[in-house]
């Protein structure tokens, strides 16, 4: 859950990476009521792939900022 949390933290503060997300999810969701467990099983998995390439470089820099 921490992890979890870390991550939506970096990602939702990435310039232009909330209403991205917004979409994202509303794909999600839009599958699941449409009885398509495949493609909410991609979009979940294209969500949470956006979200770490959205995150991570922060996540790193602000650690290589912390290590110094």
């Amino acid at each position: 859950h921490t992890r979890i949390r870390l991550l939506r933290r970096y990602s939702l503060s990435a310039e232009g990476r909330h209403p991205k997300s917004l979409a994202e999810i509303t794909a999600i969701c839009d599958a699941i009521i449409g009885g398509d467990i495949e493609g909410a099983r991609r979009a979940g998995e294209y969500h949470v792939a956006q979200a770490g390439r959205a995150a991570l470089p922060r996540i790193f820099d602000d650690a290589y900022r912390d290590s110094k």
